[in-house]
């Protein structure tokens, strides 16, 4: 199978069970059937793509594929399930990885529409959000002040979905999503699947 000549340097923190499959993929030239995640928003498709190659930027790993005629980039951890085809396909001439990647790079950073959050936290607790908030993301936060003196909001751009709720999800219970109401959905979504998680373990499962 193709993802069986993947080497062991993929070290990552994020949960990523087809990384190396893909990576083999690459390296052999298979067309891949994925299960994708868009987004909170935009549901989850399959797409039967010819993957170019492999990129890690900040920690994060992205497959860059083409499907069609459109070249794309997906994010590997909302990669659901990878089913390796028979096929191989014939990679575009002249293709280079670094220089797609660096042209595509410039046009999202041109085009993106991010993510905004709007988060409600104790004022006394506010700097919590500078401690677990990607400093990156506060660079054009804004800070709105309530009438009550006890509270203050902060609106925050985030890149993607996962990292809007990554964060709320970290702040737990000393701030609160007040919008947009999705963004509060996948919050209780999330924290759902953890307290099902560990309610479903038995002490001795833990050990």
């Amino acid at each position: 199978m193709a993802g069986q000549g993947a080497p062991g340097w993929f070290q990552h923190s994020e949960d990523l069970p087809y990384l190396e499959t893909l990576a083999g993929a690459v390296w052999e030239s298979f067309l891949v059937l994925i299960t994708y995640r868009r987004g909170e928003r935009a549901g989850v498709v399959e797409r039967l793509i010819e993957p170019l190659g492999l990129v890690l930027k900040g920690g994060v790993w992205y497959l860059v594929a083409r499907t069609g005629e459109s070249m794309r980039t997906y994010r590997v951890s909302r990669v659901l399930d990878v089913r390796i085809q028979p096929e191989r396909f014939e990679r575009p001439a002249g293709f280079d990885l670094g220089e797609h990647w660096t042209r595509s790079t410039l046009a999202y950073e041109r085009d993106r529409e991010r993510v905004w959050v709007t988060i409600r936290v104790g004022t006394e607790q506010s700097g919590r959000i500078e401690d677990t908030v990607d400093q990156k993301f506060l660079a054009d936060a804004e800070w709105i002040t309530e009438p009550d003196p006890a509270h203050v909001r902060v609106r925050i751009g985030f890149d993607w979905t996962d990292e809007a709720v990554t964060a709320a999800m970290r702040l737990g219970s000393e701030a609160e999503v007040v919008e947009p109401e999705w963004v509060r959905t996948a919050v209780v979504s999330s924290a759902e699947a953890v307290l099902a998680r560990y309610r479903g373990l038995s002490v001795a499962g833990l050990g």
